[in-house]
């Protein structure tokens, strides 16, 4: 009955119907703006009927970055999954996915996803650093003082990659040259090192 008396409307009325509003692009707008307000189950909602209507790597990513600012770690993994399955150039996909999974403790896969991230985008110095991060959980500060070694490469007034670089020669056995890193990011933050200058270096 409702669809006759729409076109019975229609028949008795002409006129240009709206164009279709309720795109999967305009629910992904709607989704980011909530995304920013903070209205994280707001966004997912948005993102979720955009992908019923048409799944997108984008989609996947925003509701993954909603879902763990709720804590939801397995959901966001999952939709990380989704999106890299649509998209397997999203670097920032790759580091984000790493980042959840050295909170997991699976710091050998996490590793994997960084050393994607940076294979995709050499200049990508976040990846760097969660590596670096990831690295020194699993005792390989070697490695760990090599990457942040590029991250300070990438942004010399980087004060934590400073701080990262001592401490993993401090790991090494290196206090000499560690304490001459805690100076350098003294000057930029002393009341993030001042503590570590105490502690290592009089």
């Amino acid at each position: 009955m409702k669809a006759i008396l729409f076109i019975c409307f229609g028949c008795l009325f002409p006129f240009s119907l709206p164009a279709q509003t309720h795109s999967p692009a305009n629910y992904i707008k709607h989704g980011k703006l909530k995304l920013e307000n903070e209205a994280y189950k707001g966004a997912i909602m948005e993102f979720s009927i955009s992908l019923e209507m048409e799944p997108s790597a984008e989609a996947y990513f925003l509701r993954a970055t909603a879902k763990y600012m709720l804590n939801d770690q397995q959901g966001a993994l999952s939709d990380y999954d989704n999106a890299i399955s649509l998209d397997q150039y999203n670097a920032v996909a790759y580091n984000n996915r790493g980042n959840i999974k050295d909170e997991l403790k699976r710091t050998v896969e996490a590793i994997k996803d960084f050393d994607k991230a940076i294979s995709i985008d050499t200049h990508y110095t976040s990846a760097y650093y969660n590596r670096a991060i990831a690295y020194f959980n699993v005792q390989g500060y070697k490695e760990a003082q090599a990457d942040f070694g590029k991250v300070h490469q990438e942004s010399p007034q980087d004060a934590e990659a400073m701080l990262g670089m001592a401490l993993c020669l401090i790991k090494l056995n290196k206090n000499s040259e560690a304490c001459a890193w805690f100076a350098k990011a003294n000057i930029l933050k002393p009341t993030l090192i001042e503590e570590y200058l105490k502690k290592y270096c009089q």
